[in-house]
């Protein structure tokens, strides 16, 4: 079985602040896979201990999971963002640090993004698929940065 640290090496990107988009999709695909992501989105709090040792191994099953999928985030971002992170205790509350700090509505990056679009051009001895492949990430790249609508009526709101 893989330990947390085998595990974290097998993310393929570390977050430098300027890829979020991308190394976020990469990660919340890897926890999903790991059952882990519910401790980053908040869906599994921490149990509650109405009675004194009632709810003991449900306490600690969620810490084992919540460090695991924090351990998971802090190696996968570089050394500057991990001391930025690191003084959580909470894998959501670390997950929604770096979504406000480097996601948010960031004009500048549409901008770039659009642009790296634009200018972008197949090479001479590039292959379709992988020009193919460079343009679909930027393409997606760029979708990802606009509202996901769950209803119809949040369109109004934008």
């Amino acid at each position: 079985m893989a330990t947390s640290m085998d595990i974290a090496q097998m993310v393929p990107l570390k977050l430098d602040g300027t890829n979020y988009i991308h190394w976020a999709s990469i990660v919340r695909t890897f926890l999903k896979g790991l059952n882990l992501w519910r401790y980053v989105t908040g869906a599994c709090p921490l149990p509650v201990l109405a009675v004194v040792n009632s709810n003991l191994k449900a306490v600690d099953e969620w810490e084992i999971n919540n460090s695991k999928a924090l351990t998971l985030l802090v190696s996968s971002v570089s050394s500057s963002i991990s001391f930025q992170i690191g003084k959580f205790d909470c894998a959501h509350d670390a997950w929604v640090f770096l979504e406000k700090r480097y996601m948010g509505t960031n004009f500048a990056q549409k901008y770039k993004l659009a642009m790296d679009l634009h200018f972008l051009r197949q090479m001479p001895n590039q292959s379709i698929s992988d020009f193919y492949a460079q343009m679909s990430l930027l393409w997606d790249q760029l979708a990802a940065m606009d509202p996901q609508f769950k209803y119809e009526e949040d369109t109004v709101i934008f």
